[in-house]
């Protein structure tokens, strides 16, 4: 039975500016209004580690030379869009926090940021990841660096289960060790997007290849709260195996593009159009059936946001639409929605 108790790990930083009281009223403020505030306390984390790098600024205030030095941290030829909204807003809600204490801060105009637009993801095939799946291993030799090897086992593990089971970047790093049952051969998605709770069956080489990561993580961190850690022994954070999942998918495929290199979603989706294509396309007499299913196995309310991720791949729209003229009545239920 899935333990309903489970509660996402908050994360609790040291900040070592002047600002470092407001920073830590600004985060347990929200908590205490039931927010988990994890993405929040890591940008005020790099905020801090940029105004103590930098002495000048550190005046006990958030001027506008502060604000703008900092995004400019993060160009766009080498970060999402999107993250680099997040890291703005996240600054200017603490900003407009300062002022409502009556201390000087600039809030950054994040609207003037370009917008962002939800591009269609590039999605590996199953080839090209048995290939990046393969080029990864070589990095988990025992001859390297302990934290090295422990930081690429780590995610070697964790892509492989994150695919396999079409699991949520966020579900897999937010994995507690009590949730991975080898005797059941299965994990347990406590909370998840929607606070929907689900159990997750393996298949017995993705058991075993858990199993041996733990066998290799216990000595080391053998209270470990997470399944996974990074190479401190802490939970992993998510702009680190992005960057690195990005790194290593250039190096294995030199002549790949921006429009063709993968993001860690993309994992999701790949398995859903692998899934589909197994059983044959939506032409196979069992697409309808197992439709349903697949859509609860990813966690997802309804068989439209499943069909969607298959819908990604060019040559497919015919085929979704196909598919919710002829699904069951689960799939009737949310053509109703579309057309609604």
């Amino acid at each position: 039975m899935v333990n309903n108790t489970h509660t996402v790990k908050k994360l609790v930083f040291e900040y070592r500016s002047n600002l470092s009281s407001h920073m830590n009223n600004f985060i347990e403020t929200n908590r205490k209004n039931g927010f988990i505030y994890n993405s929040h306390a890591t940008a005020l984390k790099a905020l801090d580690s940029y105004i103590v790098n930098n002495p000048y600024l550190d005046t006990g205030t958030l001027n506008e030379d502060c604000v703008l030095g900092f995004i400019s941290q993060y160009p766009s030829d080498k970060y999402s869009t999107s993250y680099i909204h997040g890291m703005a807003t996240y600054i200017a809600k603490f900003a407009m926090y300062l002022i409502s204490l009556d201390i000087d801060a600039y809030i950054f105009p994040v609207r003037q940021l370009p917008k962002v637009f939800n591009k269609t993801p590039y999605i590996p095939t199953h080839e090209e990841l048995m290939i990046f799946f393969r080029y990864i291993d070589s990095f988990c030799k025992d001859k390297a660096r302990k934290n090295f090897i422990i930081s690429n086992k780590t995610y070697c593990v964790m892509l492989r289960l994150v695919y396999a089971c079409g699991l949520r970047i966020s579900e897999a790093i937010n994995l507690t060790r009590d949730e991975v049952d080898f005797n059941n051969h299965s994990i347990s998605i406590i909370q998840s997007k929607g606070d929907k709770d689900r159990i997750l069956y393996l298949r017995d080489d993705l058991t075993d290849l858990l199993h041996r990561y733990d066998d290799f993580i216990a000595p080391i961190q053998p209270k470990r709260e997470t399944f996974f850690v990074n190479c401190s022994l802490g939970i992993v954070n998510t702009t680190s195996i992005l960057i690195w999942f990005k790194n290593h998918w250039r190096n294995c495929f030199p002549k790949s593009t921006p429009e063709t290199t993968p993001c860690l979603h993309s994992l999701r989706h790949a398995m859903v159009v692998r899934t589909i294509d197994l059983w044959g396309g939506e032409s196979s007499p069992e697409f309808n059936k197992r439709l349903p299913a697949l859509s609860k196995f990813l966690g997802h309310t309804c068989i439209k946001n499943t069909l969607h991720y298959y819908h990604q791949l060019k040559g497919y729209g015919q085929a979704v639409q196909k598919s919710i003229d002829k699904c069951n009545s689960v799939a009737k239920e949310v053509a109703n929605e579309i057309t609604k």
